[in-house]
């Protein structure tokens, strides 16, 4: 998966170069968080598919640290013996593994057909290490915020400023990777979960 876009003059492709991971975390939480300047680290940039492995392994593992270590429950099964544990984390793995395999299908889908050629790698490594090191992390600390009690109204404040710095910081990381408008934005970050959750749920249903 190479960006190789064309030059000004459309006579020859303008030199692409790797796009490197502290680039991409960088300007993932640039743009979330609204600093100033040029964040668009993606023009002129080629992604390999080996670029995809280190967002995947770190979401994986932030996944499986939060699930052994809320989950009683599981803990226990665990615990059991060395076969069980390894089957039980399999599974877990897997499940993690389908979900980001569904989000970033989806989102290509989306992007083969909307954004510039040039854009459609380099905006899915944003979209892959914006699930690793933005969305998984911020959605877990707001499924411990609602698990760990307190007054209704405190915990709907914190759950609904998640939710919201979410909803406006993902829309604007796609919207500047991918090239497009904020409302193309928001559907490149959200399309993909919603339906890996849809078949998350047909799967455990």
């Amino acid at each position: 998966m190479t960006s190789n876009p064309v030059g000004p003059s459309g006579a020859s492709p303008a030199p692409a170069y790797p796009l490197a991971f502290d680039e991409v975390i960088g300007a993932v939480f640039r743009i979330a968080f609204g600093r100033p300047g040029d964040h668009d680290v993606f023009r002129n940039t080629s992604v390999r598919a080996t670029d995809f492995i280190g967002p995947v392994v770190v979401l994986v593992v932030i996944n499986v640290a939060y699930e052994l270590s809320t989950d009683a429950q599981l803990q226990r099964a665990m615990g059991l013996n060395f076969n069980t544990g390894a089957m039980l984390l399999g599974l877990l793995v897997g499940g993690i593994l389908l979900r980001a395999v569904i989000n970033l299908a989806v989102t290509y889908g989306l992007a083969k057909g909307a954004v510039a050629p040039d854009r459609v790698g380099p905006g899915l490594l944003a979209y892959a290490w914006m699930h690793a090191v933005l969305v998984g992390p911020w959605t877990l600390l707001g499924k411990s915020v609602v698990s760990g009690g307190g007054p209704e109204w405190l915990i709907l404040l914190l759950g609904g400023g998640l939710l919201l710095f979410l909803v406006v910081g993902t829309s604007r990381i796609m919207s500047i990777a991918f090239g497009v408008s904020a409302g193309f934005g928001a559907a490149f970050a959200w399309t993909g979960s919603v339906v890996s959750f849809a078949v998350d749920q047909l799967l455990s249903w």
